[in-house]
């Protein structure tokens, strides 16, 4: 309706006849408003080629969800050092087993990376800055590499173990035993 008001007064205003440009208006809006029919409807050809995409586009979806969900599990199964190293459960064992307990500390005055192997089981790896430190509790040995030996002190049940100084400042297969205790 307003529409037709604004056509009407600007017909108006142009000098022309307001009944005759609505009329024009109506039938070119008729003319739009049926159209031609679609024609341009996808062949078969096309609508297989459609859903063979979407069928791979689903199946690296899913190839994709996988990979991430296995990489989610396998990284919450893994043993940490932090786990291993501060759970109550294994110091009482360690404690119990041998009657006095073996607890290694490493404290880092520089950067440096560790690999340690606790009593024959899976070797951990992890990475101490500095001023950081981390606490193992075993019951018969810890076997060490240690990347940056000069910014690395070790204590073995609360006293000072000395750490063989090499000139590349590496050391590899460090091992602490209980005969180092006193």
């Amino acid at each position: 309706m307003l529409l037709r008001g604004v056509i009407r007064s600007y017909a108006n205003y142009g000098g022309l006849e307001p009944e005759d440009t609505l009329l024009i208006y109506n039938q070119s809006r008729m003319a739009h408003d049926v159209g031609q029919p679609r024609t341009d409807r996808l062949s078969p050809a096309r609508r297989v080629w459609n859903e063979r995409l979407l069928l791979w586009l689903w199946v690296a979806g899913v190839v994709v969800v996988g990979g991430v969900l296995m990489s989610a599990v396998s990284l919450l199964n893994r043993p940490t050092i932090e786990r291993s190293a501060l759970s109550p459960a294994s110091e009482t064992a360690n404690t119990l087993s041998t009657g006095l307990p073996f607890v290694l500390t490493v404290n880092a005055t520089s950067d440096t990376w560790l690999r340690v192997t606790i009593d024959d089981q899976e070797p951990q790896d992890m990475v101490l800055r500095a001023g950081q430190s981390t606490k193992w509790i075993g019951r018969a040995r810890f076997v060490l590499s240690i990347g940056n030996a000069r910014g690395t002190h070790l204590r073995l049940n609360g006293r000072d173990l000395t750490i063989p100084q090499l000139p590349q400042s590496i050391l590899r297969q460090y091992t602490i035993s209980r005969e180092m205790l006193p």
